[in-house]
């Protein structure tokens, strides 16, 4: 990894809200770039407690409710944000890769820009669409999850 790049790549934990015991997932304030955001980390508050300071993690969700894609991608915008429902964050990114899988899936990489972060999202979590590299996407996603990097 590049080191100039890794304490940009990072969320910062800033509270533990919550655990689901029969999930054994925990709920947490996160802040990644300048915003903060509800997200779940699946694993029980005490592993969380070895975590301190900028914490890299790959990412996930539960579904996508919404999407948007726009021709240009604008890298100012781009980032993971907060919503009006604290299950629900928007992520804006450029569709970076487009994988097809076989004739009814195909994998979409998605970056973003503030962070700087990937998410690979599916064809079929997009209504079957599948934007062009290069173009602007904005995703609506119900229960993000983070997967932090254990050192």
């Amino acid at each position: 990894m590049f080191p100039e790049l890794e304490s940009k790549m990072a969320f910062v934990i800033t509270e533990i809200c919550s655990f689901d015991v029969y999930a054994d997932r925990t709920r947490v304030s996160v802040v990644h770039g300048a915003e903060s955001f509800l997200a779940m980390i699946p694993e029980p508050p005490e592993r969380l407690q070895s975590l301190s300071g900028k914490v890299q993690a790959e990412l996930g969700y539960d579904a996508i409710l919404k999407h948007e894609v726009r021709a240009v991608p604008l890298d100012s915008e781009s980032g993971i944000f907060a919503t009006d429902d604290p299950f629900v964050v928007l992520v804006d990114g450029s569709v970076i890769n487009v994988v097809e899988v076989d004739a009814n899936r195909t994998l979409v990489d998605i970056y973003i820009q503030k962070g700087p972060e990937f998410l690979c999202v599916s064809s079929e979590d997009l209504e079957d669409a599948i934007p062009e590299p290069g173009c602007r996407i904005r995703l609506w996603l119900k229960g993000l999850k983070i997967y932090p990097t254990f050192r």
